[in-house]
């Protein structure tokens, strides 16, 4: 069937350029999520979130009054920073995502990091 033909070669082609652009940008095709609880959320003066978990140390996600050199726009980041309060308070398990972590135990103590783009309650 000349329909079966088309949607397998244009099925090709779509893999085709989605492996393409994971290999030209490999940080698109790894990610990290970190499941855990969160042990602690702070905010200092100039507006970085910082968040500690069971699984990593105290880190800088995101920063709510300029977006900086992180990933995630000011309005984003008050949200997150809500989210991670209601996580602590009710001590729910939470999922941090970042696509330039290697693993959860890799992130260094007091560092930003600009990676971060998505956390969930669950």
């Amino acid at each position: 069937m000349p329909g079966t033909a088309t949607r397998k070669t244009v099925f090709r082609g779509w893999m085709g350029g989605l492996f393409a652009v994971l290999v030209a940008c490999p940080s698109l095709a790894h990610g990290t999520n970190c499941d855990s609880k969160v042990a602690n959320v702070s905010i200092d003066a100039s507006g970085k979130v910082f968040v500690a978990t069971t699984v990593s140390p105290i880190h800088a996600v995101c920063n709510i009054v300029s977006k900086g050199d992180f990933s995630m726009p000011p309005e984003v980041c008050k949200a997150t920073y809500a989210m991670l309060m209601s996580a602590k308070v009710s001590a729910i398990p939470i999922r941090l995502y970042y696509t330039d972590v290697p693993k959860c135990g890799d992130i260094k103590a007091w560092s930003a990091q600009p990676s971060f783009y998505h956390a969930e309650l669950f």
